[in-house]
């Protein structure tokens, strides 16, 4: 890949947008009047333009056209992590198309045109004018979006003064396939944001309920999986087939799309409400096997209007025992669309407890919450789990442009941050295993007896002296580690009896 260092420019307001997206996006991804005017509204529609060096006076211009009290920004493009098929480029000769992403090391270029969106790790670092800026936008940032690497924030006033430097003529030959003089001649791609998004909080949500246990484990596991057909659990392969576009298989695919269109077009609580009860009430577009939601419709009215009578305890109770004795699994739809009515935030939707729910129930409601509120509304102690901002903006982006022909591949992914019952809650004979064991028990509050035994197993003789035990070969001390046990009171820990949501940063830093 080329020696050549390339740059994202833009101001650091649309930088923030980036990041809070977790995608490096186009204008067509901002809403509102979120977007401020820089290279991209020059370019065609579904492209990212990245510039050499040597053409960056264009763009910084740009960056700040809108308002002079903007700051611009360069960002630093990783093209080693990206491949991509007949991609535009420019000179000061006019438009070109190269058959290959690797080939632009052969030829005088000014820019790029990259197939939107690219991974938010795509970006190296972030350059800006001078120490006081680049100080600021780093605090600004690890407030909102956690830790960065020590050097990702850097300030180089050089290139902000670098004045742009003739093209010569030499490697443009007719070998390079001329798509025309300016930018009409690329087509431009629309680009529904939406759905990636939406994927990227459950993916998020769905993480951080892997601390739950196994089950969760096994279920995150199967909503990243990339056959995006039936997975062994129902409930979550419905909610993909919203979030991944695909045909609607059966009538419970069909009704949680119905919920999810309805609650992801709105970002009121209120309105979501509102909308959610008149399709249940006049049972508009609701497959006819889940007409009966137009029944819990009245208890639902009853919660939002405060003359349901019962407390929420009892509300669920009698949900989850009515729908189970008619069939296993049936309550989980309406104990969904019940949390809608219940809980408005993602915090406390994430540490409602009730003892009828199951270590399935609160996985299903993280990936609810996490399709319908977005990667945007993610909290804060989320999104900055080490790694995982990186790898889940990779997934994002993978799925964007799964459904936008492949236009660009990631040849080269983030690691997925770890799991924790997979990785390192499990029996051990290692002692230094055995030792964070032992401290990830003591920080999550628990009685090490309650959750771990130590097993002493002998190869061969052993004498007891007194209180001393003498054995003819070394044994093997084994931690176990009481996994039912366990998962029931991380549930407690960190669901019910929680202040603040779990940190993740914390246990995985015990396990380094």
């Amino acid at each position: 890949m080329s020696a050549t260092k390339w740059f994202l420019i833009t101001n650091t307001e649309n930088l923030k947008y980036y990041f809070d997206c977790n995608m490096i996006v186009e204008r067509q991804a901002f809403t509102g009047n979120s977007y401020l005017c820089d290279i991209q509204f020059q370019r065609p529609k579904g492209y990212i333009t990245i510039c050499s060096q040597s053409n960056l006076s264009e763009a910084l211009e740009l960056a700040v056209s809108e308002d002079s009290n903007l700051d611009a920004c360069i960002a630093e493009i990783e093209l080693k992590l990206l491949s991509s098929n007949a991609v535009h480029v420019r000179n000061s000769h006019g438009l070109y198309e190269l058959p290959s992403l690797d080939q632009i090391d052969d030829y005088d270029i000014d820019e790029i045109l990259l197939p939107a969106p690219l991974p938010i790790g795509a970006i190296k670092n972030v350059i800006l004018k001078d120490s006081k800026t680049s100080g600021r936008l780093k605090s600004e940032f690890e407030r909102q979006f956690g830790e960065f690497p020590t050097k990702f924030f850097l300030n180089n006033s050089k290139l902000f003064n670098q004045k742009k430097q003739p093209i010569t003529s030499a490697g443009f030959v007719s070998d390079m396939y001329v798509s025309g003089n300016n930018l009409q001649g690329i087509s431009e791609i629309t680009i529904d944001y939406q759905k990636a998004f939406a994927f990227g909080g459950a993916l998020s949500l769905a993480y951080y309920q892997t601390k739950n246990g196994r089950l969760s484990c096994h279920l995150f596991k199967q909503l990243i999986d990339y056959d995006y057909g039936e997975s062994n659990n129902k409930h979550l392969s419905a909610l993909k087939c919203w979030a991944t576009g695909s045909e609607c298989l059966n009538d419970l695919d069909i009704f949680f799309n119905r919920i999810l269109d309805i609650t992801a077009s709105e970002g009121d609580f209120g309105t979501i409400q509102h909308d959610l009860l008149n399709a249940f009430e006049h049972k508009e577009g609701i497959p006819e096997a889940y007409l009966k939601v137009s029944g819990l419709a009245k208890r639902l009215r009853q919660i939002v209007e405060r003359t349901y009578e019962d407390d929420l305890d009892t509300y669920f109770a009698k949900l989850i025992s009515h729908y189970e004795n008619e069939e296993a699994g049936s309550s989980k739809p309406y104990l969904l669309i019940s949390m809608v009515f219940i809980r408005d935030h993602i915090e406390t939707a994430l540490k409602f407890y009730h003892e009828d729910f199951s270590e399935e129930d609160y996985f299903l409601i993280a990936t609810f919450y996490g399709l319908f509120r977005g990667v945007k509304r993610t909290p804060q102690v989320i999104r900055s789990v080490s790694g995982l901002r990186e790898w889940v903006s990779h997934q994002m982006v993978s799925l964007l442009h799964r459904r936008t022909g492949d236009r660009l591949e990631l040849i080269k992914g983030p690691g997925q941050p770890p799991l924790l019952f997979d990785k390192f809650i499990k029996d051990s004979i290692n002692p230094k295993a055995q030792d964070n064991l032992q401290q990830f028990v003591s920080y999550i509050g628990l009685d090490e007896g309650d959750v771990l035994s130590w097993v002493l197993n002998t190869k061969d003789e052993y004498i007891v002296k007194g209180n001393a035990i003498k054995f003819s070969s070394r044994p093997k001390l084994t931690a176990q580690v009481d996994y039912e046990n366990l998962e029931h009171m991380m549930q407690i820990a960190t669901i019910k009896d929680a202040k603040e949501l779990f940190n993740f940063n914390k246990v995985l830093s015990i396990f380094k």
